[in-house]
């Protein structure tokens, strides 16, 4: 009984531990998306405005892409969407590695212009 009683024990502070750490991370996650949201509302919003482009798409897509404005091309780049340079990009680069090594990806002097930028790129590349 007493190797039950010590096994039960164990198993179930093993579960807690492992289940608030989760929790805490994703708790983490959500305030991050909240801080993006936040932050970048305004953007989207304009963007909205001029383009048709609705702000919880540009926002989404924002998250996913940039890891919530946190990713090393996002970082490195102000490119919160992983727009690459394509044939007929005339602006800065950055190379990084992504499907493939070496990658051109466009870089932008601030976060705006990426929505901008974002909504153009989408303006023009639609498939009917």
């Amino acid at each position: 009984m007493k190797e039950f009683f010590y096994f039960f024990f164990f198993f179930s502070m093993t579960f807690i531990l492992l289940y608030s750490k989760g929790e805490k991370k994703e708790e983490i996650e959500i305030q991050n998306v909240i801080k993006y949201v936040k932050k970048y509302a305004l953007f989207a919003v304009e963007e909205m405005e001029m383009s048709g482009i609705p702000a919880s798409i540009k926002l989404g897509q924002g998250i996913l892409e940039s890891s919530v404005g946190n990713s090393s091309l996002a970082k490195a780049t102000n490119n919160h969407f992983g727009i690459k340079c394509g044939k007929t990009w005339r602006g800065d680069v950055y190379y990084h590695d992504d499907d493939l090594p070496k990658e051109c990806f466009r870089k932008y002097n601030s976060v705006r212009e990426s929505f901008n930028d974002h909504s153009k790129f989408l303006k023009n590349n639609v498939i009917l």
